[in-house]
């Protein structure tokens, strides 16, 4: 992005008056700025999709796993229950996932293994050594739910309008709430170990536990120094590999069907989470001068 050195200056200048009492209208949208905030404005779009990984592909529509089966989805969506946004915390105590604090085991892709079944952000770890807790979200927007297989978007929304103080945002979470996949399965061997299989499984806290949010880096100063209207899109991309570990012949079949139960959490519910925090978040920020 260009900078715009007349417009950060003139922001400065705004807010040097503000520090003084005074409430100015901004710009042809007339956004109001109060003493000492905001200094960015957010407006967010969230998009997720499921795509076909070609290096996976067996035939038409058929995704290879790792376990050795074949995998066709027919549905799959997911409930975003809000986007969260966290600012820069204080010193934190040195973290290191290759070593754990006792409690904790299996580091990666931002969060550990915690003793009761949780997986555990290395924030939420390194705040606990230091003694304190994570700082709540500064910004948190509603979600809704997104059709993988069609590329669904979101625009998700808060109390508007969508303001930051000064600092810098370093965290994007999605807090999720519902994962529904269904679709046929096969072995991909010469030996079948189960028959073509339909299988619909749904993972939500109300039967499964919380999932585990996506934490995604960023980095969106706001200050009197960059444009303060943010515009920031984030693009979360599923494939077959979210299905990699499920162990489908351990699960029981009737009728050409899996039939999941409260047992075979450690089958379907455990591997799943542990793919879903791997999943890639590419997230694109655009800023400007005055209001979109």
């Amino acid at each position: 992005m260009r900078e715009r050195a007349p417009l950060r200056q003139a922001f400065s200048v705004i807010r040097t008056l503000l520090s003084g009492g005074a409430l100015l209208a901004v710009g042809p949208a007339g956004c109001t700025f109060t003493p000492g905030e905001p200094f960015a404005e957010l407006t967010t779009e969230l998009a997720a999709r499921y795509t076909d990984d070609p290096a996976r592909a067996t035939e038409m529509g058929w995704q290879k796993l790792a376990s050795g089966y074949d995998l066709q989805l027919t549905r799959a969506e997911l409930t975003v229950k809000t986007v969260q946004l966290f600012a820069a915390a204080g010193a934190r105590s040195a973290f290191d996932p290759a070593r754990p604090p006792a409690g904790y085991s299996a580091c990666h892709g931002g969060h550990c293994h915690a003793a009761d079944g949780r997986l555990v952000s290395y924030e939420e770890i390194a705040a606990e050594q230091s003694g304190g807790k994570v700082a709540p979200p500064v910004l948190q927007q509603g979600g809704g739910t997104l059709d993988l297989l069609a590329g669904a978007t979101l625009r998700p929304t808060c109390p508007p309008p969508c303001q930051v103080g000064h600092g810098t945002l370093t965290r994007l979470r999605l807090v999720l709430a519902r994962l529904e996949l269904a679709g046929i399965v096969r072995d991909g061997g010469g030996d079948p170990r189960i028959p073509p299989t339909r299988f619909a499984f749904t993972l939500s806290p109300e039967a499964d536990g919380e999932l585990p949010p996506l934490d995604i880096p960023i980095d969106v100063p706001a200050d009197n120094e960059h444009d303060p209207f943010v515009a920031l899109r984030a693009e979360a991309t599923f494939t077959a590999a979210l299905l990699d570990d499920v162990a489908w012949a351990k699960l029981p079949i009737s009728v050409g069907a899996f039939v999941p139960a409260a047992a075979d959490r450690a089958t379907i519910v455990e591997p799943v989470h542990e793919r879903l925090v791997e999943t890639p978040v590419a997230v694109d920020v655009t800023r400007h001068g005055v209001r979109p």
